[in-house]
């Protein structure tokens, strides 16, 4: 008799995403429990949502004639895919969503610094960063560079969601994690510049690069690294893992 697909894969080492990351830095005690239960036991059902978009996005980023030709490939590309007969509703409705995404992108890039910079692909694999013995896996989307100076943007795609008070802090957050990415990793392609490490909400239409306030927030990120990294071994599994 085949066995079944368990509900959850332990992480071997302590880490959480930078979304997860960005999240517990807002949440309350329960919340900051369920954070760190599902970081260490990850379900295996969950797929990530919007990655069509995401990558169609990092295509035209990095098209170098930023032309609305490109736009419309990808648009025409997703919405063929769209009209493929055996997708599941899951599949019809986050296609359906990565076209709005893409849409919105189309309708903001050109405003924003996006469109004074040249972004490339992130070549390889992307190691994790290292905070107070956790593993933060901080995934930037493309490269920026401008002139000598470089940076890195990490596209957030999520439709209304949360309150723009929490998008905005998880935005700040993200870049943080984006520069202390690029200080590590990104100062072999030119001199990291902490304005061009950003965060780029797609469907707000907006770019943030990290805030005046920053060596609070690193601070305040070193602080919860360390926390999670305490509650690791400590924090109890879920009521449906099996035993």
């Amino acid at each position: 008799m085949p066995t079944s697909k368990p509900k959850y894969r332990e992480a071997a080492h302590p880490q959480v995403s930078a979304n997860q990351l960005a999240q517990y830095l807002l949440a309350g005690p329960s919340a900051r429990k369920r954070i760190v239960q599902s970081a260490r036991w990850q379900s295996t059902a969950v797929v990530a949502r919007y990655r069509l978009a995401r990558e169609a996005i990092i295509g035209c980023l990095c098209d170098g004639t930023r032309s609305p030709t490109k736009v419309a490939a990808e648009r025409e590309s997703l919405i063929e895919r769209l009209g493929k007969p055996g997708n599941s509703s899951w599949a019809k409705d986050d296609i359906e969503s990565s076209i709005l995404a893409l849409d919105r992108y189309a309708a903001s890039s050109g405003q924003t610094v996006l469109s004074k910079v040249t972004c490339k692909p992130v070549p390889g694999s992307v190691p994790p960063l290292i905070i107070a013995d956790l593993r933060v896996k901080v995934t930037p989307d493309v490269i920026l560079h401008q002139g000598d100076q470089v940076g890195a943007m990490v596209a957030m795609i999520a439709k209304g969601e949360k309150s723009t008070k929490v998008r905005t802090e998880q935005a700040r957050t993200a870049a943080i994690l984006v520069w202390q990415f690029a200080q590590k990793h990104l100062q072999k392609y030119g001199e990291v510049q902490r304005s061009l490490c950003v965060s780029y909400d797609v469907f707000e239409g907006t770019v943030t690069p990290p805030s005046a306030n920053y060596v609070t927030r690193l601070k305040n990120i070193q602080d919860a690294c360390e926390e999670i990294a305490a509650k690791w071994h400590t924090v109890p599994p879920p009521d449906d893992l099996e035993s």
